[in-house]
């Protein structure tokens, strides 16, 4: 997660999950508004939407909640 908005998700790249496991860095963004994030990633020709719920946060730990996720699901 960066200041401006943006994140890179790293997350399986490859078509299969058996090893070797190929990863990859996706794009996305986010916004926070009392407590809830709301996430978009592009990955390959989709967009995956996340729907957090922070619980806790500080310096070296995010907790969250997950609300709503959509998707490629395999």
């Amino acid at each position: 997660f960066n200041a401006d908005g943006s994140l890179i998700e790293r997350r399986n790249s490859g078509w299969c999950g058996t090893p070797p496991i190929s990863y990859g860095d996706f794009e996305g963004s986010w916004t926070e508004d009392n407590s809830i994030l709301d996430i978009e990633v592009s990955f390959w020709e989709d967009t995956y939407t996340y729907v957090w719920e922070i619980l806790a946060l500080n310096s070296n730990t995010l907790e969250v909640k997950i609300i709503k996720q959509e998707g490629i699901i395999w």
